[in-house]
């Protein structure tokens, strides 16, 4: 962070997160040389260091910030239809396959007379189970990070989520 080494745990880590987001510098994650470019997100009142958006893949293998190739782990499939994402910033528009408001109930077809023996994902829209993968992944909640042993209740799952969800 503004050409010193630190880890998470340092005394002055919001300082210097602070310093750096106010001059927009990139924080680097050290697990390769030269290092990987990372950004700083506010969650609340409080500072984290963020992967940039489709970056997982540029990490070391045991790295926190790892994350498998796209390919790999079916995002590919909605990443550009129904994810996309803003690389300059941390905002991504989503598309979703379902409405966020209640409103009238309707009545869908029963269904009778009809076989399906395939079902098949609209990539260029998200489930609701697509959603909350996203957000979960997103706030980092699927890293298993030092600082969370014994404290990930719902209150702190909520906040992440939350934060993952702000500028989306």
């Amino acid at each position: 962070i503004l050409g010193r080494t630190v880890g998470p745990q340092h005394p002055e880590i919001q300082t210097l997160l602070r310093q750096a987001r106010d001059k927009q510098a990139r924080v680097l994650c050290l697990c390769r040389h030269p290092g990987v470019p990372m950004y700083i997100a506010a969650v609340g009142e409080e500072l984290i260091v963020k992967r940039m958006p489709n970056t997982g893949k540029d990490h070391a293998v045991d790295c926190d910030r790892y994350e498998l190739p796209l390919a790999l782990s079916g995002k590919a499939d909605v990443l550009g239809q129904a994810i996309i994402e803003d690389p300059a910033s941390v905002a991504a528009r989503l598309k979703l396959a379902f409405a966020l408001t209640q409103g009238k109930a309707r009545q869908g077809s029963s269904g009778e007379g009809t076989s399906h023996h395939t079902v098949k994902a609209d990539p260029k829209k998200l489930t609701l189970r697509g959603l909350l993968d996203y957000l979960w992944e997103e706030a980092e909640l699927t890293l298993m990070a030092p600082g969370f042993v014994g404290k990930r209740n719902w209150g702190l799952v909520r906040k992440f989520l939350w934060g993952a969800a702000d500028a989306k």
